[in-house]
């Protein structure tokens, strides 16, 4: 079960901006193909790295390789937010699940 939905990644990859497009005047989805592809593959992330790897290689995919996708290092705060924004609902899952059973 995917935990977060491609709106909600969407809208971090718009905030960080990571190819700078959406401050060049970009349409506010340019970012949808890329949150789609990191929604539907996010099963196999277990760790803040595997976030990272699988963010950067989708934007490695989609901009022309390393040099036009940025170092790994430079996607460490997206997967960071990306990551934590993860646990947050899964915390918020679990505590429903929780609440449920009690009653």
């Amino acid at each position: 079960m995917n935990i977060l939905n491609k709106e909600t990644i969407e809208n971090i990859l718009r905030q960080h901006d990571p190819q700078g497009l959406i401050k060049m005047g970009a349409p506010q989805d340019e970012y949808s193909h890329e949150a789609e592809m990191i929604a539907n593959n996010l099963s196999g992330c277990k760790s803040k790295k595997d976030f990272q790897t699988l963010i950067h290689s989708v934007f490695v995919c989609q901009f022309g390789g390393p040099n036009g996708a940025g170092s790994f290092g430079s996607y460490a705060k997206i997967s960071n937010d990306i990551y934590n924004k993860h646990l947050s609902i899964k915390e918020e899952h679990i505590q429903k699940d929780i609440t449920d059973n009690k009653s």
